[in-house]
């Protein structure tokens, strides 16, 4: 069993020229951006995008670029300097992968199933 780590999140702004894309993601998400950005537009910018020392993405790529669609300037970074380049890679693989194990439930009344683009208390 793997010793527990402390949890840390430190955030910082960055320019949004120092952040590089990982050229070996196999996720092909440009459908994704144009939603990321009206994310960002109504709720602000809530998720850092994560980058290893150099600059290059681990989490986050529709983020980032939604955030050059946006002309933004800064976005909030974490980097993550703990991890062994093993341990980047299981995270790619894990944040592009776990929410395939969840599902809805449409049983509960309050929820309704979303769609992109809809606004918060729209019937």
């Amino acid at each position: 069993m793997s010793k527990a780590r402390k949890p840390c999140l430190i955030v910082e702004q960055r320019n949004i020229d120092e952040i590089r894309p990982y050229d070996k993601n196999p996720r092909k998400n440009d459908a994704a951006v144009e939603a990321d950005a009206a994310s960002i537009r109504e709720f602000g910018f809530r998720q850092p995008i994560v980058v290893d020392a150099a600059g290059v993405i681990i989490v986050g790529h529709p983020r980032w670029k939604a955030a050059q669609r946006l002309g933004m300037q800064q976005v909030p970074v974490h980097v993550a300097t703990d991890l062994t380049p093993a341990q980047v890679q299981a995270l790619r693989l894990a944040d592009n992968k776990l929410h395939e194990l969840s599902e809805w439930d449409y049983v509960v009344p309050t929820v309704k199933r979303p769609t992109i683009g809809e606004r918060p208390g729209d019937p």
